[in-house]
Formats: structure tokens, sequence, C-alpha cells
């Protein structure tokens, strides 16, 4: 039996390091607040990079919506596929903080769910 007290641990991270993450959806609360709701993840800060923000929408018009809001550009817009769904994703930077906004629920024929795409490393701008 494994002695758990002996196990190495890492001291927890302090909440606070996720505190520019939190100031940036209040922002984005305030900002967009006739938009739609998302299911919000504040993502802890890894290794050297900051916290940042996931908003995940259940349509592509909900997508479509914080997309322009966020002004994201329609190029900096990729589609992923497996063989149960589809879902568009795009990366931006709001109050300073990325975010990451991926919309579900796009319905795709059976030959446009195994067609051929490019991937693309979208670049986020400050």
């Amino acid at each position: 039996m494994t002695d758990t007290t002996q196990l190495a641990t890492k001291a927890p991270r302090p909440i606070s390091e996720q505190q520019q993450a939190v100031t940036a959806l209040a922002a984005m609360i305030q900002t967009f607040a006739s938009l739609p709701d998302a299911h919000i993840t504040v993502h802890t800060p890894f290794r050297s990079t900051p916290a940042r923000l996931d908003l995940q929408l259940s349509t592509p018009q909900e997508f479509e919506a914080w997309r322009e809001a966020l002004q994201i550009s329609p190029d900096m817009v990729s589609l992923h596929a497996t063989v149960s769904y589809a879902w568009l994703a795009a990366d931006t930077r709001f109050s300073g903080v990325k975010v990451h906004v991926a919309g579900f629920g796009v319905a795709l024929t059976p030959e446009d769910a195994v067609a051929e795409r490019t991937i693309v490393a979208p670049a986020v701008t400050a």
C-alpha cells in the first residue's frame, strides 16, 4: 500500500493568478450583455502562460454573434470535425487575455465530414 503522506506535492497556485482572466470576463459580460450565454471556463495559468478563457457555445449562430463582437476575422475561424460532430473555433484576446471561442452543432454532410482540410495555426493578436 502506498503511503500518500510521503508523495511529493506542489504548493497550490493562488486563485489570484486567475484575476486578470476573471476581470476580462467581467468586462466581456458588461460590454456584450445581450450576447448568448456560454459555457465559460477560466483556465489556470500553466507553466509560463497566463490564465485564459474558453467560451463554448451551443450553435454556429451563437458562435457567429461572439465572433463578430470580438472582431475575430472569418479567416481566423477553423472547422473541426469528428465522426460524430463538428464545431467552429477561433482564438483572440480581450483586455489582454487569451480567449478561445468554440461553437458546436455544426451540421455537415457526409462528404463534408470526410473532406480534406488545411490546418491553419492562427496568430493571436495582443
